[in-house]
């Protein structure tokens, strides 16, 4: 961590038997959950107390590979996505929505092809937007974790997904080197063909000549 006055680093939060993959931080800066794969161990997903530096709690039973995690809008769940590796040929996607109070499993979603790289909330809660490995953007209702709609229009994986502050707008960057932004459907659009979200502004502006 490091200070906000000068840049200097002021402490180092370890734990993680192997490495730290990601971690979110609450909006209150007092609480940072982190994630990361475990070698001999268990897989687990860390609270750490910011204002103690340590580790206040761990959750355990992530039977797969934690690689993203971010916490709800009102902080009270952590959404935790990773990769399941049953068979070299078999490698799938995961989903998971834990209790921060409890530190329990909630829910977990249905099996993802591939892996999932990024999940962001929507402001008010209600959407998940997911970044997967089949150049997609799907978005799935925050509580029940099932599909609404999918924004189709990458031509590589996606790599990163972020909400704008006021829910309208979805960006997502993906390895086919565009940052794409996209309308966010409106409610009850079906999972189907014909709900799928459209692009806009994804040309990158050239800069103007100075004459």
């Amino acid at each position: 961590m490091c200070s906000q006055e000068a840049g200097d680093e002021v402490d180092a939060l370890s734990g993680h038997e192997s490495y730290m993959h990601s971690f979110a931080v609450t909006a209150d800066g007092t609480t940072l959950a982190s994630v990361g794969f475990e070698n001999e161990r268990p897989n687990e997903i860390f609270l750490w107390d910011l204002e103690k530096r340590e580790v206040k709690s761990r959750f355990q039973g992530a039977d797969f590979w934690p690689g993203y995690v971010v916490f709800s809008p009102d902080e009270k769940t952590l959404a935790v996505a990773g990769t399941r590796l049953k068979l070299p040929s078999d490698i799938s996607g995961v989903v998971t929505l834990w209790d921060v109070a409890t530190g329990k499993q909630e829910k977990e979603s249905k099996r993802i092809p591939l892996s999932v790289d990024a999940v962001a909330y929507a402001p008010d809660g209600k959407l998940l937007a997911i970044a997967t490995a089949l150049d997609e953007v799907e978005l799935w209702n925050a509580e029940t974790l099932e599909p609404v709609t999918k924004l189709t229009g990458h031509t590589n994986s996606v790599s990163h997904v972020a909400f704008s502050a006021d829910g309208k707008l979805i960006a997502s960057a993906s390895r086919d080197k565009t940052v794409r932004l996209w309308n966010v459907p409106p409610k009850g659009a079906a999972a189907t063909k014909g709900a799928t979200g459209k692009t806009k502004g994804t040309k990158p502006t050239k800069p103007s000549k100075k004459k």
